[in-house]
This record gives C-alpha cells, sequence and structure tokens, in this order.
C-alpha cells in the first residue's frame, strides 16, 4: 500500500514497500514543463534536463557516468509538458550512494559555460531527427496550432532560435525559480520501508527551504485545425484529434475504455477495420493525453498517399457507429480485463510504480491505488461509453494533420464535407 507524507519543509514523498523485490526505483519529479516556459525560453526545461549530467561541484560528466555504473544501476531523466522527471533503479544495498549521485545532479551542477555551448549542438541534433521523422512532425505540429495561444502548445525541445539564446544566467535563474520544494515530490517505490524512506528523504532533501513558487502559465484553449505538411517521402503520416479530458474528470476511466473499443490494440474497431478488412494501413492506433485544464483523443495511421481520403472517410465512419451503437456487454468485460491487465502489468515492477505514484501526486496531488482503480474501471457501463464517445467525437472539435506525400490530397474538400457533418 503506498505511503505519502510530508517533510518538515513540505516536501512530498510517495513510497510504495515492496519486499518481495531486490531494488529500488526512486524519482524526483518537479511540477514544471515546457508549458511553463516562456517564448523567449522556450526548450530550456529538456535543456535544463541535460545539463544535470554535465557535471557538479565534485563530479564531472564522466565522473557521473562511471559512478553509476560502478554501483550498476540506471539513470535517466525526462521532460514533459507539464513536469520534468529525475530517475533512477538500483538494488537495494545501493540506494545510499545512489541517492547522493542523483541529488548532487540535482542540488550542485554547475551549469559549466562550455557544456552548455556543446549541448546546445546535441539538442540541435535531437531537433533535426524529430523534423525528419514525419510521424513526431505530424502530431507535433498539430499540437502547436490547436493550442496556439497557449503555453502548452509549445515544444518540448524548443526550437534552435528558442535554444540558442538562452545563456547560461537565464537559464540558472529559470532553474532556481522553478525548480523548488513547493513544487518537487519524491518517489520510492521497491524493498524499502516507511522508516527508511524517511531516513533518506530527510537526508538528501530535509534541509532543502520550502520557497513559495510562481510560474508562468497560460490556460489552454482547443482551437479546430487542419494542416499539411507536404514532405518528399513515399507514405503520408495522418493524425487527428478532438479535445479530451483533463486529468482531474471522473469520466477518465470510461475514456480509457473507449480509447481501447476504437484504436488501443489490435481488437479495436479501427485496427481490424481499415487494416484487417479494408487494408488500406500498414498502423493505425489511438491514444489519449490529459493535461492540467484540458486534453485530447488522438488516431495516428501511415497510409500510401492514394488511400488518404478513403482512409478519414473509413476512421470518421466508425467514429460515428461509436457514437450510435453501444457496444455489447461481452465487448465490455473484454475491454475492461485488457485495462486491467495494462494497469496491473505497468504497475507491477518498480520503475512502473514509482513513475506512477510520482506523476499522479506532482500533477494533481493525489494518488488512487490500482486496487480502486480496478473497481471503478468495473464500474463503467456499456451506456457510459457510448455517451462519451458522442460527447468526444464532436465535429466541432475535429482537427486534422498530415505530413509527407499529400500533393494529389484534396484537404479543401476533406474539411467541407466534415464540417457539414456528413460522414
Amino acid at each position: 500500500m503506498a505511503e505519502c507524507f510530508k517533510l518538515e519543509n513540505g516536501l512530498r514523498v510517495i513510497n510504495e514497500y515492496m519486499p518481495y523485490s531486490k531494488s529500488i526505483a526512486f524519482g524526483i519529479f518537479v511540477k514544471n514543463g515546457s508549458r511553463n516556459e516562456p517564448e523567449d525560453l522556450s526548450g530550456v526545461s529538456h535543456f535544463i534536463e541535460h545539463m544535470l549530467f554535465k557535471g557538479t561541484e565534485k563530479r564531472s560528466q564522466k565522473n557521473i557516468a562511471e559512478d553509476m555504473d560502478a554501483i550498476g544501476g540506471e539513470i535517466n531523466a525526462y521532460t514533459a509538458k507539464e513536469y520534468t522527471c529525475y530517475y533512477m533503479r538500483v538494488l537495494d544495498e545501493n540506494i545510499d550512494s545512489a541517492m547522493e549521485l542523483l541529488c548532487d545532479m540535482f542540488f550542485n551542477s554547475v551549469f559549466d559555460e562550455k557544456e552548455m555551448e556543446r549541448e546546445k549542438n546535441i539538442i540541435y541534433e535531437e531537433i533535426g531527427m524529430y523534423e525528419d521523422q514525419p510521424d513526431d512532425v505530424v502530431v507535433d505540429r498539430l499540437h502547436s496550432e490547436i493550442w496556439k495561444n497557449s503555453s502548452l502548445g509549445k515544444p518540448i525541445l524548443g526550437t534552435r532560435e528558442s535554444v540558442g539564446n538562452i545563456d547560461r544566467n537565464r537559464l540558472v535563474k529559470y532553474f532556481n525559480e522553478n525548480y523548488r520544494t513547493e513544487n518537487t515530490v519524491i518517489s520510492f517505490a521497491g524493498n524499502i520501508d516507511r522508516e527508511r524512506t524517511e531516513y533518506y528523504a530527510n537526508k538528501y532533501f530535509g534541509n532543502r527551504k520550502n520557497e513559495k513558487i510562481y510560474q508562468y502559465d497560460t490556460k489552454a484553449v482547443y482551437e479546430p485545425v487542419f494542416l499539411n505538411t507536404k514532405k518528399n517521402i513515399e507514405q503520408v503520416h495522418l493524425c487527428m484529434n478532438f479535445e479530451g479530458l483533463n486529468i482531474y474528470d471522473e469520466n477518465r476511466y470510461t475514456m480509457a475504455l473507449l480509447n481501447l473499443a476504437a484504436g488501443g490494440g489490435m481488437s479495436s474497431r479501427l485496427f481490424q477495420s481499415i487494416r484487417e478488412e479494408l487494408g488500406l494501413v500498414y498502423s493505425i492506433y489511438s491514444y489519449t493525453s490529459s493535461y492540467r485544464d484540458t486534453g485530447v483523443f488522438e488516431i495516428c495511421a501511415e497510409l500510401n498517399p492514394a488511400n488518404t481520403e478513403t482512409v478519414i472517410k473509413n476512421i470518421l465512419y466508425n467514429l460515428e457507429k461509436m457514437k450510435n451503437d453501444a457496444i455489447s456487454e461481452e465487448k465490455l468485460d473484454k475491454l475492461k480485463i485488457q485495462l486491467k491487465s495494462n494497469i496491473i502489468l505497468g504497475q507491477e515492477g518498480t520503475g512502473g510504480t514509482m513513475s506512477a505514484m510520482g506523476r499522479s501526486i506532482v500533477l494533481k496531488n493525489e494518488y488512487t491505488d490500482p486496487e480502486t482503480v480496478l473497481r471503478k474501471i468495473e464500474m463503467v457501463k456499456a451506456g457510459d461509453i457510448k455517451k462519451l464517445a458522442d460527447k468526444i467525437f464532436n465535429i466541432n472539435s475535429f482537427s486534422i494533420s498530415l505530413a509527407g506525400n499529400t500533393k494529389n490530397t484534396d484537404i479543401e474538400s476533406i474539411i467541407k464535407i466534415y464540417k457539414s457533418g456528413k460522414i
């Protein structure tokens, strides 16, 4: 059973004691991501993530790598739109050494100017890599436009121009203002009980000041868009989305089942109809993303350019069927088994459990244990899914983004058809 408590300085701690495990996963979650960045600092959170691995007051970049290898652990980090995570997983006997290393990086990085300039080139390469991948371009462009008047729409990596303009003073100032006890959570999972959790939490975080934080943020307002990015490649990459649910919405379990029914697996309606029966795509799938004040339901596909209009029409036809026809009880039971399996398997290891707990506490300040989640899933009725499908698959919140060989695609006629509500 997960336990959540606060240190005297207000820092939130959550732990799941897993005595059968020989490892411990530990993560530092900071409620700061790309949506908290002003326009002229776009990409700074991701830049900071890179720089924490580049040297501290007592360790060089090489020393950091050698010290982690010496205890045989895993260490990594990632930046998201609303938070950043630094994490590691080690044998339980090495938790002290591993925490000392990660906390040294987190609290004592020097942000060397020469290292910053070298790292900019690596980030430019990362940006270029994403720009060369149409499956990333098609999604990122769509997000930047549906939330174009919000900081949520900014790319996590930033742009070459914005990253190039970030100097040491601006990066350190942003770090000091946004990495505070107030918006930080530490999460443990594995062979570490409450007593040891409190000991290590206080040892490495207990002397930190509890300082209030005033972050940059703007409300996200979803605006439907139609985008066509021409690239000289063989295929067309398609992403369409609808406005979804925020992270607090009680319908999120219904949404998870709706996603599985639509395109979340090989037995889903879209996969079976458009790939298996019609053979129109190589891949097609759906997923959902939820944020503090909004969310999206997205469908992605890779296909032959000649099939673009046919695929779009068939996707929307199938979504319309889901709005009008309730799924059977037999199908609902299978969806529930699938979703519960995904949840249980995803949190069976120390890493998955640590991540789920830390992310939930830092974003919502609450954690729902798996047993409660499973009960809530069981409570969902077929009529709930049909009702939510009718709400989500709304033609007025329909957006589409294409990338690739789209020269013969009549995007304007597609827009007219779907705006008329006729599928």
